[in-house]
């Protein structure tokens, strides 16, 4: 006790919570602290000092065993196994908050609101499903999840880096990335790097250091963290923030960061989960837009400043999600502690190697063989102890979640069977001690025996699948608020029932290839042209590279087309008649015009008929040649859609489409005519290259379209008609006319 003159206070008493919440809390500290290198006597229990008006009512704490479907089991609390298709106890939390915001009341007869209640859980791992059975029913959730994923180290120090890469002046940033273990500088470091450049930016003094240092290693790390930062400073110049994090994540190794944790371990997998859910922020922040690094940084300060501020400012209007050592410090009206059934974290248990700093470090040792590791009584002592050390903690952290409620305490626990367990716990409520308290394995080994005893403090309710409802929260406004008034709905009503008059234009691509266009492509319901390309140019990017193992197949008749095509293309005819094919192929080799294997795949037949062709013939002569021919014009958008109505639309906005593509070869004639060739490398079936007048046809008519299109192209180019329209069929080796 301590005398302060007037009164005696004593540092048990509690001016916070209500005597039920401090009667459950001394009751449950009574089976669990003893045993525990925390001491609990009769001096310790505490006392409610806490004023209450008259008109005040008292709420029992609740024990809810909530017995869970058979295919759920108890796991690990740091496990990341998927959860049942129903998590009950989610749902049992997420129905009770939704009773008392429906119709529950505070001691002092107000209303229950989102901001006074609390969920509390030991781990963040399984909070999700109970935010998400939350949310359904219509209850405001604060944003937990963000809030403490930017707050863990690994995602710290990515952010760091990242600000470092984009503006390596910021001092904060970067002495945090060169702290890290990643570049390995001490403050020590940090220091001698300093001195005598205080008022310079520290970049500038380990530019200088690096250079000037008079001590080797320091240099040597300064001249590493400078060509690092100003390697990735280019490519984040010219890259996206989704390829500079994984560029970082490949050379840094961050994906083996385990926080001091074994690699198999569950933090272990929890660091490269978060490193995992970063890149995916990155890689979806791109996708929307490009928006680059400095953008994706501050894209990811906006979400921190909203989960951080918006926690604050709206904490009357959401229910509190977290976890208990968040909750140190805070106190709330209404609190639940969930998950009480997770067994404790004991897997630093199993590493082959342990510490004490008593006991000294301990090992598992092989046997004769060297092919079993086996347990021996030091390892087991070290373990023991820090088991035990292990439970006096997670005991206190109990301590601290069911004093943080005010007025009203509700302990979840997920059982398989509610009557076994009760009587179970009965079982153990008369073993007190340490051995005891060795057998903890979670919250629930200590709650349960002592709700075991009669005490009016508490009740006990057993929760089966079927009690639990699904009430949805209305939208509660202020109570005295005024309804709308009908100038607001009109608004509203107008604002809602908007039509965008120029909806008729919203399918119309800006450009698009020749090689698309038809007469009904306005009609298709999606229009594939788009600066990312359609599914067929998604499915191509997908495909394995030419160098890939994947791609070593037998050559197909396209790709033997093409490659002759590319030849056409970069070839020079005067060469070509005058040296022979051979030639000309190496010499187009030899300038890069074309690689080795795309030289090996052209058809010297194919070449040598052209040449003997007459188009050829026409083409030597001709008076001027445009080869390659690429253009660009506009053309009314009316022409490319069959819908009557919608053409009308564009005609009479004069909506086009600008349509681009390549003509390979346009020559003029001495007589002043103007001819347009297409080389076309489409294989014949054996009927048609046996039936030369049939091919024509079939190929006439199949780029008949496209072609058309060349035409009114060129002519509006020209300023005059086309005289001859015509395909060159490399696999005919001959030409066939368009009309």
């Amino acid at each position: 006790p301590y005398d302060g003159g007037e009164h005696t206070l004593f540092m048990s008493e509690n001016f916070r919570s209500d005597s039920t919440v401090i009667d459950f809390v001394n009751l449950v500290s009574g089976f669990m602290f003893p045993g525990t290198s925390t001491p609990f006597e009769e001096g310790d229990r505490l006392i409610c000092s806490k004023e209450r008006p008259d008109e005040y009512t008292e709420y029992p704490a609740e024990v809810a065993l909530i017995e869970k479907a058979k295919d759920e089991e108890d796991g690990n609390e740091e496990d990341a196994a998927p959860r049942p298709e129903v998590d009950l106890e989610a749902e049992y939390i997420a129905e009770k908050v939704a009773e008392l915001l429906t119709s529950g009341r505070r001691a002092d007869g107000a209303p229950v609101k989102e901001g006074d209640i609390a969920i509390l859980v030991r781990s963040s791992v399984g909070a999700d499903s109970i935010e998400a059975s939350l949310v359904k029913r219509g209850i405001r959730v604060n944003d937990r999840a963000v809030t403490e994923f930017f707050e863990q180290k690994e995602i710290l120090l990515v952010l760091c880096i990242l600000n470092a890469i984009d503006n390596p002046l910021r001092d904060i940033y970067l002495t945090g990335a060169l702290k890290s273990p990643v570049f390995g500088f001490t403050m020590d470091d940090l220091l001698k790097i300093r001195l005598g450049s205080t008022d310079a930016p520290l970049w500038y003094c380990v530019e200088k250091y690096a250079s000037e240092g008079d001590e080797r290693g320091l240099a040597e790390k300064c001249a590493f963290a400078m060509s690092f930062f100003n390697s990735f400073g280019k490519r984040a110049g010219s890259s996206d923030s989704a390829a500079v994090l994984r560029s970082l994540y490949d050379e840094l190794h961050l994906y083996s960061l385990t926080d001091g944790a074994s690699p198999d371990s569950a933090r272990a997998a929890a660091v490269r989960e978060n490193l995992t859910s970063l890149y995916e922020m990155a890689r979806k922040f791109e996708s929307a837009s490009f928006g680059g690094l400095y953008g994706f940084i501050t894209y990811l300060e906006e979400m921190m400043e909203r989960s951080k501020g918006g926690s604050a400012e709206s904490a009357d209007d959401c229910v509190s999600i977290m976890t208990i050592h968040k909750s140190k410090g805070l106190e709330f009206p209404v609190c639940f502690v969930a998950r009480c059934a997770k067994r404790f974290n004991m897997q630093d248990l199993n590493d082959g190697i342990l510490f004490d700093p008593v006991l000294g470090p301990a090992m598992k040792l092989r046997d004769a063989t060297g092919l079993v590791k086996c347990d021996n009584p030091l390892r087991a002592a070290v373990a023991g102890k820090m088991r035990y050390e292990a439970v006096c903690e997670e005991m206190r952290t109990l301590y601290v979640a069911m004093t943080r409620a005010k007025e009203r305490l509700f302990i979840t626990v997920s059982v398989k069977d509610a009557d076994g367990e009760a009587e179970e716990a009965a079982e153990r409520a008369a073993l007190r001690g340490k051995y005891q308290t060795m057998r903890t394995s979670s919250f629930a080994d200590v709650i349960l025996p002592a709700s075991s005893c009669a005490d009016p403090s508490f009740v006990i309710t057993k929760v089966m699948k079927d009690d639990i409802g699904t009430t949805v929260v209305e939208n509660r406004g202020k109570e005295n608020e005024d309804a709308m008034d009908s100038s607001f709905t009109e608004v509203l009503d107008e604002r809602l029932s908007f039509v965008y008059p120029f909806s008729h234009l919203e399918n119309i691509p800006a450009k698009v290839t020749v090689s698309k266009l038809t007469p009904s492509l306005l009609d298709d319901e999606e229009i594939t042209e788009t600066p990312f390309g359609g599914e067929a140019a998604r499915a191509k990017r997908r495909e394995a590279p030419v160098f890939s193992p994947d791609r070593e197949k037998e050559i197909t008749g396209a790709e033997r087309g093409t490659a002759t095509h590319v030849f056409l293309q970069f070839c020079d005819f005067e060469k070509l008649c005058s040296d022979g094919f051979e030639s000309e192929l190496e010499r187009l080799t030899e300038a890069r015009f074309l690689t080795k294997k795309t030289a090996s795949l052209v058809s010297k037949k194919e070449i040598e008929a052209f040449v003997a062709s007459p188009l050829f013939g026409d083409i030597r002569g001709a008076v001027r040649v445009f080869r390659e021919f690429r253009f660009n014009v506009s053309l009314p958008a009316a022409s490319f859609t069959k819908n009557e109505e919608l053409a009308k639309k564009l005609t009479k906005s004069g909506t086009s489409v600008t349509v681009q593509g390549v003509v390979d070869i346009v020559f003029e004639s001495p007589d002043g005519t103007l001819t347009l060739a297409d080389y076309k490398t489409d294989r014949l079936n054996d009927f048609e290259a046996a039936h030369p007048s049939v091919a024509k046809k079939n190929l006439s008519e199949r780029h008949r379209i496209q072609l058309t299109y060349y035409r009114e192209a060129c002519e509006r180019i020209f300023e005059r008609p086309i005289d001859r329209l015509c395909i060159y069929s490399l696999a005919l080796g001959d030409t066939a006319d368009i009309v």
